[in-house]
């Protein structure tokens, strides 16, 4: 099935994306490097399912880590360039372009230091932690990347466990001037109740400085629905702190 008669069987999908966020910058739409696409399709599935909903570019994030110990900027970089070949030749006509989520792990820093990093904008450097502690090393990685003038952009605060208990850290890290990424899903119970509270919190304390699909697969689209629909969503998106749009052109 192709991206076209995927939209044209959609066509009562409601626009709701709102204005401020039309650029996805966390995604794993590109098919064959990590758990994200599985193939071209499911990509394009993807990528129809959110030029449906309003976006008009998309910022691919492959994983790197330890977990992913291929994932090179070179092999990223070249996957992209395929990726991107493949849409224009199926005329997608979406803005695309690529950098990577980084997990804060015991290999980060040789990249770091090698100079070895894909970012967005002007330096945004998209990165995650362990979903249940935090490296060791984090916070003086944190000094160091950005006074090497990078911005740092923490994917999905909302979902790290050892920050539910302990909310100040949230504020500590913004005091750091962090940004924070939150990821559409957690608008939504998919994660967990806990996960969804922390995104409340989040929200209610203008925390929240960018949105994030962090859309892995197809299967996912009814819990995208689901969180376009909901009132948090609706709060999300009416504030004026959202930045997505800054990465536009």
């Amino acid at each position: 099935m192709g991206l076209f008669s995927f939209i044209n069987k959609n066509k009562s999908l409601p626009q709701q994306i709102k204005s401020n966020y039309t650029v996805d910058i966390h995604s794993h739409v590109i098919p064959h490097i990590d758990d994200g696409a599985i193939s071209t399709e499911e990509s394009n599935q993807m990528i129809g399912f959110m030029m449906q909903n309003g976006i008009r570019k998309i910022i691919a994030t492959p994983h790197i880590s330890l977990d992913f110990p291929k994932n090179t900027s070179e092999r990223i970089t070249s996957h992209f360039e395929r990726f991107k070949a493949k849409l224009l030749k199926a005329a997608i006509d979406i803005g695309v372009d690529v950098a990577a989520e980084y997990m804060i792990d015991d290999g980060f820093r040789t990249l770091f230091e090698k100079g070895d990093l894909l970012t967005f904008g002007n330096k945004f450097l998209l990165v995650e932690l362990s979903g249940f502690s935090q490296h060791p090393d984090f916070s003086a990685l944190l000094f160091e990347l950005q006074s090497s003038g990078y911005h740092i952009v923490l994917a999905h605060p909302e979902r790290y466990t050892f920050f539910h208990d302990d909310l100040p850290a949230y504020k500590a890290l913004k005091d750091r001037e962090v940004f924070f990424q939150m990821n559409l899903l957690s608008l939504t119970d998919i994660y967990s109740s806990e996960v969804n509270k922390a995104a409340k919190w989040l929200i209610e304390n203008q925390m929240v400085d960018f949105i994030g699909s962090d859309m892995h697969h197809q299967s996912q689209f009814a819990f995208y629905k689901k969180a376009f629909a909901g009132k948090l969503f609706e709060k999300l998106t009416r504030t004026n702190a959202i930045k997505n749009n800054d990465f536009l052109d």
